[in-house]
């Protein structure tokens, strides 16, 4: 957003950020053609880097690879399709520069608070953090770093890298890894019997969902009870007027949110990057998330929902499934069979490191380092390699459990970026405040 001239701090701010652009100038250089960077992935991650590489670092030769020409296409479709009403995370992790630019532009626009932000922490509604979203990238001109392609090769030289897609190439000195894990759903052994057999069971975050074959079934099951399951069975309950049933192998389980917040401040963080021994990270990542679970709001929905007859809660395994008269016969391990003409799951994403083949192909190319299950181990600076960064998912062993969320590419954002302003590095096994960057950029 536009930086308030107005502001008696903004004098000093601009020069100091004047002086670390031109210092960052006079080492890199320019080369003839040659990008500043390439971001791998268009989502929330890849659009707030661009944002920040772009507007606080002041690099003008970027390029944001994507499949989608629209910044946050997946991100839309997976919010639209679970039915989703508020974010789980607070309003202070937007795609802005400015913790508190959600909340201020909740103002300027009229917002009642009230329906806008619901506690805890403020987590606005997701309406209004997409429009914040289309305003930042709108006034920002994001929109003109984006090349629509999948990335087909990525070479690491000495002293750039080459981004090939299906229409280009790209030289860059650095490549960024921002991939999500959309093209990696999990599916149920179970579904591969009907898969076989010719029939169809949607994931609700596939690119092929379609919310309609739920809203005209006659009798819609859902299996999952995290928040894309409930919320997509309270969303289809009131748009239809349908019972629907939900059949999950656990208890609902409320959670504020989907990992410990914890970890984002000193005090977990500090012992998780002390700890060298990735495996025991691994544990501590684990241990520290909570998939499968609903917030409260979603929960007291359910509660409603429940008491009226609109959502019927199954607490059991699925033991097999087959085709009976055209339906979809569901057995499940209480003994109870379900019986449908609609089948949807929401079962979440597939374990692994995200990316696919081409985190794979780059990983075995470059003999760069992984953890035992996969996941790649970046330095300080979420470096993978000297020409490529990592976030998201891909920086979760250096960043902790937090790092696929909105909160992660803003903590990525200022690894990255303490290294193309040649800050100091970021102590390995020591937690550094997200602040610090900015802060020490100020007081340049």
């Amino acid at each position: 957003m536009a930086v308030d001239r107005s502001n008696p701090h903004f004098d000093r701010t601009e020069r100091a950020w004047r002086q670390l652009l031109l210092s960052a100038a006079a080492v890199y250089g320019k080369i003839p053609g040659m990008l500043d960077m390439v971001i791998i992935g268009g989502g929330v991650h890849g659009t707030y880097l661009s944002h920040v590489i772009s507007a606080r670092l002041g690099f003008r030769e970027l390029a944001v690879v994507d499949p989608y020409r629209q910044p946050l296409t997946v991100w839309g479709r997976h919010t639209q399709a679970c039915g989703m009403r508020y974010l789980r995370s607070p309003s202070s992790h937007n795609l802005d520069l400015d913790f508190h630019a959600l909340r201020e532009f909740a103002v300027r626009r009229g917002w009642d608070r009230n329906t806008a932000f619901i506690p805890p922490y403020a987590r606005p509604l997701l309406r209004l953090f997409d429009e914040h979203a289309a305003a930042v990238i709108r006034e920002n001109g994001l929109q003109r770093w984006r090349h629509t392609g999948t990335v087909r090769d990525l070479i690491l030289h000495d002293d750039h890298v080459t981004v090939t897609t299906e229409h280009q190439r790209l030289r860059a000195r650095y490549a960024l890894l921002a991939v999500g894990r959309s093209a990696a759903l999990c599916y149920p052994r179970w579904s591969a019997a009907l898969a076989a057999a010719g029939d169809v069971v949607d994931h609700v975050l596939a690119p092929t969902f379609c919310r309609q074959r739920l809203l005209h079934s006659d009798s819609p099951v859902i299996v999952g009870a995290g928040a894309s399951g409930v919320q997509l069975a309270l969303a289809t309950a009131a748009e239809s007027g349908t019972p629907v049933t939900v059949i999950s192998e656990h208890e609902i389980r409320v959670r504020s949110f989907d990992s410990d917040p914890c970890f984002i401040g000193p005090r977990c963080a500090r012992h998780f990057l002390a700890e060298t021994d990735y495996s025991r990270r691994r544990a501590m990542i684990i241990a520290a998330r909570d998939p499968g679970s609903v917030p409260e709001e979603v929960a007291l929905q359910l509660s409603r929902f429940r008491d009226q007859g609109a959502v019927r809660i199954i607490t059991a395994a699925v033991r097999s499934v087959r085709q009976t008269g055209g339906r979809i016969r569901l057995q499940l391990a209480n003994g109870i069979d379900i019986q449908s003409d609609c089948v949807t799951v929401a079962t979440g994403f597939a374990p692994g490191p995200p990316g696919g083949a081409l985190v794979q192909q780059v990983a075995e190319r470059y003999n760069l380092a992984r953890s035992a299950d996969g996941f790649p181990l970046p330095d300080g600076f979420l470096r993978w390699h000297p020409r490529l960064f990592v976030s998201g998912a891909l920086a979760e062993l250096e960043l902790g459990p937090f790092a696929p969320n909105i909160i992660g590419a803003i903590a990525a954002a200022k690894r990255v970026g303490a290294f193309l302003l040649q800050r100091d590095a970021p102590h390995r096994h020591h937690w550094v405040p997200l602040s610090r960057l900015w802060d020490s950029a100020q007081s340049a």
